[in-house]
């Protein structure tokens, strides 16, 4: 078994491990991993006329998170939907430790699905974590892109310098930590706190069946990614339009971090979504949907 396929922590020791090991070494990518991105990504595409959109789950979640979204939007555009590599049980043998200790690994990602789908130009919908994924691919590429939304997201998930990010260090350590000690109940913390939801709660519990299907050693590796990356230095970098939607109380994304997003990305939108938590497509689609509709407009044609 090569370096890649290694967990980065065994119970008992911590994080910190975890971390050490994920510095260890460059492992090569898994020899598993198809010539085409569609399969390790579960890629389809709903509708069949008008401009494209791509819509991105976040951290914890899969494509199947849209699902109450999608109807409101399959009659007027094409619909790519993916699942980021480790984020869904179907093409978890892809996900490769060391390749995807960066954010940039899941642009090269997209950039390549797009490519691939013969997609030129897109709107791209990223949901918490994926939102920054859009922002690194669109600096790169910004003639992929008509317009990104950026739901939830946030360009650094830490209190940094005068920033709210969310946690401080003690907390980011204890949120690893509890990953290692006791997954179950992690997950049962963490359910209720994202959805703004009581714990017996159909989408609290839809989002904790989702993390389940998780590895517990793969969302140790993407939370510990998700805290090391900071692109508040890079937001001025960006030429696509941009939209902003946030949740009037986040419990990952505090509104001070949506404002920092739209105060430094230029020519950017911001919308307050009259709701609460974490993932409003899953707990609010309706509200969700009308607010991409507006903001979406004529997009181009595609």
């Amino acid at each position: 078994m090569g370096l890649a396929r290694l967990p980065l922590w065994w119970p008992g020791l911590g994080y910190r491990h975890g971390q050490a090991c994920l510095l260890a070494g460059r492992a090569e990518i898994d020899a598993m991993q198809d010539a085409s991105p569609r399969r390790p990504h579960n890629a389809q595409v709903v509708g069949d006329c008008g401009p494209w959109l791509v819509l991105a789950p976040g951290f914890g979640t899969t494509q199947a998170a849209w699902r109450h979204v999608v109807p409101r939007l399959r009659d007027r555009f094409r619909v790519l939907l993916f699942d980021p590599v480790g984020f869904a049980a179907e093409g978890a043998e892809h996900y490769d430790h060391a390749r995807y200790g960066t954010l940039d690994a899941y642009a090269e990602d997209v950039e390549r699905l797009l490519r691939v789908m013969g997609i030129e130009r897109c709107c791209f919908i990223g949901h918490s974590l994926s939102g920054m994924t859009g922002l690194l691919l669109a600096e790169r590429a910004p003639g992929l892109f008509d317009r990104l939304v950026l739901l939830a997201s946030s360009a650094c998930y830490l209190d940094k310098d005068g920033y709210s990010g969310g946690l401080g260090r003690e907390g980011k350590e204890a949120f690893l930590d509890a990953i290692v000690q006791d997954y179950k109940a992690w997950i049962a913390n963490l359910a209720p706190r994202m959805t703004a939801r009581p714990p017996d709660d159909e989408k609290a519990r839809e989002f904790a069946d989702c993390l389940r299907a998780m590895r517990s050693d793969t969302a140790f590796s993407i939370a510990l990614m998700v805290f090391q990356t900071d692109l508040r230095d890079r937001l001025h970098r960006l030429r696509v339009p941009c939209t902003i939607l946030q949740t009037r109380n986040d419990a990952a994304v505090p509104l001070e971090a949506a404002r920092f997003l739209h105060a430094n990305l230029p020519g950017s939108v911001l919308e307050i979504l009259d709701t609460e938590g974490h993932l409003p497509h899953l707990t609010a689609p309706d509200l969700v949907a009308d607010a991409l509709l507006r903001h979406l407009g004529t997009a181009g044609a595609g």
